[in-house]
């Protein structure tokens, strides 16, 4: 039946492809929250393709909302990503974080690893990494979990609440 139907949908295009009439086809895709993975950054583009503008660039972990179109991710603003470039986001991602007083537990989620910063952004120092399930105590600071002891920075994005854990030391540089 379906390469009945295949062979139909072939010959009506052709068809309709001699007389001046294109058809393309398309799928229309619900509008879904996706998280940038695959890569630290990826960049946003006026259209979909790797030719056209680049309008800015978007760090690993940052949610975005939109359609899927072929290889490319139509953002909700009528900007382009390469879908390859983005995962399903987490039920938690699309939930704001919870505000935390100091010494809270949490442990790094999300990811194989993380970055621990000097200063609480991506181009400041790496101090060290801590593999995933690592226990940390801090505060979380708008999109970073300020580590206690002033021993540096996690993007909050990879910090899961750990209740009931015993924070660990800090894992030695990598």
């Amino acid at each position: 039946m379906r390469v009945l139907v295949r062979l139909l949908t072939v010959f009506a295009a052709t068809l309709l492809g001699a007389t001046g009439v294109l058809l393309t086809p398309t799928t229309a895709h619900a509008a879904e929250t996706r998280v940038v993975c695959n890569h630290d950054w990826v960049r946003v583009r006026a259209k979909a393709t790797t030719s056209s503008q680049e309008l800015g660039r978007l760090t690993r972990g940052t949610p975005v909302t939109g359609t899927r179109q072929g290889t490319w991710f139509k953002l909700a603003d009528g900007r382009f990503v390469a879908a390859y470039y983005t995962c399903a986001a987490p039920a938690q991602a699309q939930a704001p974080a919870p505000k935390a007083t100091g010494g809270s537990a949490f442990a790094v989620c999300r990811t194989p690893w993380v970055r621990v910063r000097s200063q609480a952004t991506t181009s400041s120092r790496e101090l060290r990494k801590m593999n995933r399930d690592s226990v940390m105590t801090g505060t979380l600071e708008g999109r970073w979990l300020r580590l206690d002891g002033g021993a540096g920075f996690v993007a909050a994005y990879y910090a899961c609440p750990a209740p009931g854990k015993v924070a660990s030391a800090p894992a030695s540089a990598a």
